[in-house]
This record gives C-alpha cells, sequence and structure tokens, in this order.
C-alpha cells in the first residue's frame, strides 16, 4: 500500500479482533483510497472497507494467518467480490495478447508517486483488470500466477494486463513532463 509516494506496511501483525479493528482504523484513509481506486466508486469504497474489516476478523478468527488477513489484501479481496463479473467480461481481452513485461518487475518509485499523486485521471484511464493487477502485482508485488488464482483469469492475461497498464502509467507520465515542459518559466 503507498501513500504519499512511499510504501506504507498495511501486513502489520495483529493478534486479536481490537487490534485488527484497529489497524483498520489507523489506515482508513489509505484502505479507502485503495478500494476507491479498484472499484471506481468512493461511495463503495468505504463499504468495502468495512467489509474488508470483518472479513479479516472473520478470516482470524478461523485461524488463518495474518497475510490472509492484512487490511490491504482484505480491502482487494472485498473490492474483488464486486468486481467480479466485469473481470471475467473483460478477460478475454487479455487472453490473447503478449505481455511485453514480467509483473515481479518492481514499480519504480517515480511510478508509486504518480499513482498516489494522479489516482483519479488514472484511474479512469485503467479498466478494472488493469486496475486489480496494478495493485496486486506492481504494488503488492504478488507473482502473476497468484494474481490470476485470486482474480479468476489466466496468468498470461494478467502479465498482458500487467503491461498494458505499465504502457498507459509512461504514456501519462510522459504527457505530464511534456505538458511541464512546455508550460512557460512563470507557471512553473
Amino acid at each position: 500500500m503507498i501513500t504519499g509516494g512511499k510504501r506504507e506496511v498495511l501486513s502489520d501483525i495483529a493478534t486479536t479482533p481490537e487490534a485488527i479493528r484497529g489497524t483498520f482504523a489507523e489506515h482508513q484513509e489509505e484502505l479507502r483510497w485503495l478500494a476507491g481506486f479498484l472499484t471506481g466508486d468512493d461511495e463503495v469504497a468505504q463499504a468495502c472497507v468495512v467489509d474488508a474489516c470483518a472479513f479479516a476478523q472473520r478470516s482470524w478468527e478461523g485461524g488463518a494467518d495474518w497475510f490472509a488477513v492484512s487490511p490491504a489484501f482484505a480491502t482487494v479481496y472485498s473490492a474483488m467480490q464486486i468486481q467480479r463479473s466485469r473481470i471475467a467480461e473483460l478477460s478475454p481481452v487479455y487472453e490473447g495478447r503478449i505481455g511485453g513485461r514480467r509483473t515481479d518487475e518492481q514499480l519504480p518509485p517515480d511510478l508509486l508517486e504518480l499513482i498516489v499523486t494522479e489516482s483519479d485521471v488514472i484511474r479512469s484511464r485503467l479498466d478494472t483488470i488493469c486496475r486489480f493487477v496494478l495493485v496486486i502485482c506492481g504494488i503488492e508485488e504478488c507473482p502473476s500466477t497468484e494474481a490470476a488464482r485470486w482474480l479468476g483469469i489466466s496468468w498470461p492475461a494478467v502479465e498482458a494486463a500487467y503491461c498494458a497498464a505499465l504502457e498507459s502509467l509512461e504514456g501519462f507520465d510522459c504527457e505530464g513532463q511534456i505538458e511541464s515542459d512546455a508550460a512557460p518559466a512563470a507557471w512553473n
């Protein structure tokens, strides 16, 4: 999870349901941003965070390890449940594409910063699968096979969507640089 250009660790170990709720409360803003970025709807994002906290508590009580109930994972899981049909509809678009990058490449810090600072514009440029893959593989650094399992799509589709997301981000970053270079010095 990232905020302000820095990676914020949201996988603090919680040993009680109260600690889980405390972690969700402490990171509510970041989790709401994450859910909003994934779902494209700020109202749904708040519901995702509430649902994710309940999911994390149930998972913890059921004996799951903390990775399975981390705030970021639980929030992604909640958003994914809401977007599952859209993910299924879009997956054939990526099935035949060849990805130019591997999903195990870490996102450079400048792209992480760009995602946070320009999240509304980036969200509008990326489809649902690209947003999920960007978060799961790029930000949470999960392998494409794991992302494919979570999303219920093939790993080649995950890699193609990740490549498309990165290409879009790089194009966006270049557009922003061109605009700032072209602006008169008084505007900078």
